[in-house]
Formats: structure tokens, sequence, C-alpha cells
């Protein structure tokens, strides 16, 4: 999580409404893998600091919390609304809930996670994730009354017409809070875990250094999961999809250059297998076929 502290403020805990049936089990609600609510869900939530103001990002904002005594970092997401133009939706044959469902940043974390923790390999890859859980809307008031600079979640604009309580809840993704301002560390490690994550099926499409902490990676929210449409060689181009995992490898490479790491280490070598990809496009608006 990025570290650096903002103006310190503590938010009351409250006891928040109940949560909509389809935020009580494990998502998203697709074929794929999916990730486990939070075991302490539905415990007040006390709100602490905010961890993302120095480095901002479009799909929401990390807190530093507290749940039942102990600290967390908490990313509450923004709401998502897909482009308006989505005439790539009929070459994909993808109906717009499969598009929400793979590109939604909350959802494709969601997935990352679901897969990492699948294959045994949570906190062991990237920073460790406990799961996700919702916040009441009754706290976006709060929230942006503090000084804390935020005055934005993408919420839509008729929601603001209903009662706080029947607005929709804010999805949030839960993990071990990591306070440190080093970044990149134990490069080879850093090397192999990305290899790890490409080998089970997750692709980054951000490898940056304020992705990392400590040497892990703390942010999914670009992620594309196997299986995913846009992952299969039947509908992008393979040649593409080789590219463009060379690609991440070689950013992993660029980002140790640029930070003034010395090292023969590489994550790029060869080339690999189709079902590999990268994009540094913040929203991938084409597919590139």
């Amino acid at each position: 999580m990025p570290t650096k502290r903002s103006k310190q403020s503590i938010l009351p805990s409250q006891k928040r409404p109940p949560v909509p049936m389809e935020l009580h089990r494990p998502l998203p609600d697709c074929d794929g893998p999916k990730l486990n609510v939070f075991e302490h869900h539905k415990e007040a939530v006390q709100f602490v600091e905010l961890l993302s103001a120095e480095t901002p990002g479009e799909d929401g904002h990390v807190f530093e919390v507290v749940i039942r005594s102990k600290r967390y970092a908490l990313k509450m997401f923004n709401f998502y609304e897909p482009p308006d133009d989505l005439d790539d939706l009929d070459q994909l044959g993808l109906s717009r809930e499969a598009y929400i469902s793979e590109l939604d940043p909350f959802y494709a974390e969601c997935r990352a996670y679901g897969c990492i923790e699948k294959n045994q390999l949570n906190g062991q890859v990237a920073v460790q994730c406990h799961g996700y859980m919702a916040v009441s809307a009754e706290r976006e008031t709060e929230l942006m009354a503090l000084p804390f600079d935020i005055d934005e979640w993408n919420r839509p604009a008729e929601e603001y017409e209903l009662p706080e309580a029947k607005r929709q809840p804010f999805r949030a993704i839960v993990k071990k809070l990591v306070r440190s301002r080093k970044r990149l560390c134990r490069v080879a490690q850093m090397r192999d875990d990305l290899l790890a994550l490409h080998k089970i099926g997750v692709y980054v499409r951000d490898i940056r250094e304020d992705n990392y902490v400590l040497g892990k990676l703390v942010d999914f929210s670009l992620a594309w999961t196997a299986p995913h449409s846009l992952l299969d060689p039947n509908i992008r181009s393979p040649q593409l999809i080789n590219a463009e995992i060379e690609g991440e490898l070689l950013d992993f490479d660029r980002m140790l250059q640029e930070a003034g790491i010395r090292t023969r280490l590489k994550a790029f070598s060869e080339p690999h297998q189709v079902g590999r990809l990268r994009s540094t496009v913040k929203k991938p608006d084409r597919f590139g076929f």
C-alpha cells in the first residue's frame, strides 16, 4: 500500500445496514476464480488514515482501517461504469455483463486474488488478501467531510436522489497492512513472483514501482486472469497475446533500470507461449485484433 501519511483522523465506527445478498458469496458471479467474503465483513469499520494520497488511482482509494481491533489496508473501489461505446463486444462475443465481470477493477482484483488463493500463493506472490466486503453508502458523507481530499466516487448521479440507506454500498477488498517507504527489494524474488503469477494465469498489466511495497505487488485492479475472453487465442491474435506478455516482462526489467537497481537479472529472456499478456494502457478501449 502507498505509505505517505495523510492528515490524521479517526472516523467513528458504525454498524452497517444489511448488505445485499450478492455481496455475501464469492465474486464475481461468472466462470473463473472468485474471491471469498472477508470473515469479519459484518463488523464495524474504523477509518484511520488515507494511504493512497501520494498515488491516487482512478479505481478507488486505500485506507488504513481497524476491524475487530486489528489494522488492515482497505481498498474501496469507485463505482464502475463501462464505456458507452462497446461495439467490440459483438466481435468478442461478450455480453455487457461478461465485459463488466472481466474488466471492472473490483472484479479484476477479485479474480486475481481468487486465483492466487486457489493456488495457495496468498501472501507469497503479492501482499496478503483477506477477502472482500461491502461498506455502507452511509459512510460516504462522513468520508468526504474529513480532510482526505476525496470528492468523487463515480457513484451514479441518480442514486443521490435516494436516501443513503438505499444506495449501493461500496465494494472493498481487505489486505494486510504493510507500512514501508521501500518499494523494490529482493528483485530475484520479485521476478520469480511475477513469473509464478503468469504460470497460474494472472497478468498484472500494471508493472510499476508504485505498485510494490517491500517487493510485493499490492494491486491487481487492471489484471486479466484466465479464463478471460481477452486471453483466448480464438478471439485475439496469438501473436498479440505473445507480444503483450513479453512486454510485461520488459516493463519489469525497465522498472528496475529506472529505479537505479543494478542487476544482471532479467524477467524477459525468450519468447513465451500463447496465453500470456500485458498492456500498459490504463483503460483498454480497444482490444487490438
